[in-house]
């Protein structure tokens, strides 16, 4: 029996994390726990401590929570360390009590990136610098948690049909002053398969990640088409 946790699981790529998890549910009978933010707040050491000494030892562990506000240099708000508090901080927070709670257990993490990791974007100094933390936060892990624990990322660009895509959509044509269909556009040039990534692609990617070689750890899988 498996036990899997999925974090940020109620809404975008870990919803359909979490939908694609039970429906590829075949040989082995798996327990899937995608616990409410109320229930399970990455920036709360005291909510994260209580979930997971309440609950049986997590065989999988997906970092799916992640926040995205767009603000100009000069105009940063607390809002910019709400995002590395969720995209960066709250991930080294769920590491530290895990590593407490079952270093001896074999564990396999698998946390989601953004291609924003390596791609300098304007108006998101925050979430480009938390990402950026949070993929070598990813290997550093690893080569710590070795050999008992896997830990990989997966490094999607711009993902269809997410809310965070959908504000995306919303703020930047208003910040460039551009039509949605131009901000739409130019995105899409950007990438060489011309489109964005779609939620099951990701999914694929992190089931690969949790499931795959035992000996795949501590990378970051990119799937950007090819941008």
């Amino acid at each position: 029996m498996t036990t899997t946790l999925v974090i940020g699981g109620h809404s975008g790529i870990g919803e359909r994390i979490v939908d694609d998890l039970h429906d590829n549910m075949t040989i082995k009978i798996d327990w899937i726990y995608a616990p409410k933010q109320v229930d399970f707040d990455v920036t709360s050491d005291e909510s994260i401590e209580t979930w997971l000494n309440n609950n049986e030892p997590m065989d999988e562990v997906v970092y799916c929570a992640g926040l995205q506000h767009l603000e100009k240099l000069g105009a940063l708000t607390v809002n910019a360390l709400n995002i590395i508090d969720v995209n960066y901080i709250g991930f080294l927070r769920v590491m530290n009590v895990l590593a407490q709670k079952q270093a001896d257990h074999q564990t396999s993490v698998v946390a989601v990136v953004s291609d924003a990791s390596r791609v300098a974007m304007r108006s998101s100094i925050a979430y480009c610098s938390s990402k950026a933390a949070l993929a070598h936060a990813i290997r550093c892990a690893a080569r710590e948690m070795a050999p008992r624990w896997r830990v990989n990322g997966v490094s999607p660009a711009v993902v269809e049909d997410t809310p965070m895509t959908d504000y995306i959509d919303r703020m930047v044509p208003l910040l460039r002053g551009w039509t949605p269909e131009r901000a739409r556009n130019y995105e899409e040039s950007m990438i060489p398969m011309g489109r964005r990534a779609l939620k099951g692609e990701i999914s694929d990617a992190v089931q690969y990640a949790l499931r795959g070689p035992e000996f795949l750890t501590g990378s970051i899988m990119e799937i950007t088409g090819g941008k």
